[in-house]
C-alpha cells in the first residue's frame, strides 16, 4: 500500500513558494547593490559586487527549476499522482507487502515531465514552453556540476521567474501573489505590515526595468512607453 500520496495543491503551493523564494533572493541582491552604490558612491565596485552574489543568484535560479518541476507535477497529479512514479519494476517490494510512503518510491525523471503532461493534461503546454523548460533545466544542471560555471544577472533571474510564473502558475497574477506572500511574511505576522504595498510596488518597478516593452506588457500588462503618473491615493 502506498501512503502519504501528495495532493495536486501541495505540489502547486510548494512550487509557488520556491518561486517566491527565488524572487526574494534576487530582489534582495538588487536592493543591496542599489543601497551600496548609493551610500558609497562607488559605482566601480559593481562588477565585484555581482561576482560576490553569484552563489545567491545561482541558488535562486535552481529554485526556479524546482518550482517549475513541482508545478508540472501538480498538473499531472490532478489526473493521477501515480503517473509521477517511475517504472513499477523499480518499486520497492515493501510497497506490495506493507505501507510505503510515496516519497520512497522512484519518481518520474524531470526530462519526461513535459511529455507526460502533454499526454494527459488538456490543454497541453505550448511548444515554446518545452524549449524554455529545457534551457532552464540545462543551466540548473550546469550549476549543480559547476562545469562550466554559469554567471547570472538579477535581470536574467527575474525574467526567468516571471516567465515560469506566467507559464505554470498564471491562475493568479504575480503581482497579486506578491501582495499575498508579503502579507504573510515574518514581519506581517508581528503586525508590521505597513511595508507590504510599497515593497511590492518597488519590486514590480524594479522587475519592469529588466524587461523589454513587449515583455512588460505581456507579463505585467504595463506599457513602459506610456507616461506613468504617481497616484496620490496609492502614495498616501
Amino acid at each position: 500500500m502506498i501512503i502519504d500520496v501528495p495532493t495536486p495543491d501541495e505540489f502547486h503551493d510548494a512550487g509557488v513558494n520556491q518561486l517566491y523564494l527565488a524572487w526574494k533572493i534576487t530582489m534582495d541582491a538588487h536592493d543591496a547593490w542599489s543601497i551600496g552604490v548609493g551610500a558609497s558612491g562607488d559605482a566601480e565596485a559593481t562588477d565585484d559586487y555581482w561576482r560576490s552574489v553569484q552563489p545567491a543568484l545561482s541558488n535562486a535560479y535552481s529554485l526556479i527549476q524546482q518550482a517549475m518541476e513541482l508545478g508540472l507535477k501538480g498538473r499531472i497529479a490532478r489526473v493521477s499522482p501515480y503517473l509521477l512514479l517511475g517504472d513499477p519494476a523499480d518499486w520497492s517490494p515493501k510497497a506490495a507487502k506493507g505501507a510505503t510512503s510515496f516519497g520512497e518510491l522512484p519518481s518520474l525523471e524531470a526530462s519526461k515531465l513535459v511529455a507526460v503532461h502533454n499526454s494527459v493534461v488538456d490543454p497541453p503546454l505550448d511548444p515554446s514552453f518545452n524549449t524554455f523548460w529545457t534551457a532552464v533545466r540545462k543551466d540548473r544542471n550546469r550549476i549543480m556540476h559547476s562545469a562550466p560555471r554559469v554567471t547570472f544577472t538579477a535581470g536574467e533571474v527575474t525574467r526567468t521567474i516571471l516567465m515560469a510564473a506566467n507559464a505554470l502558475f498564471a491562475e493568479t497574477s504575480w503581482v497579486d501573489r506578491l501582495f499575498a506572500m508579503e502579507g504573510e511574511s515574518k514581519f506581517a505576522i508581528f503586525g508590521l505590515d505597513d511595508h507590504v504595498y510599497s515593497a511590492v510596488v518597488g519590486q514590480v518597478a524594479c522587475a519592469i526595468e529588466f524587461l523589454t516593452p513587449a515583455e512588460a506588457i505581456d507579463l505585467f500588462g504595463f506599457n513602459p512607453r506610456q507616461h506613468a503618473y504617481l497616484c496620490p491615493a496609492c502614495f498616501e
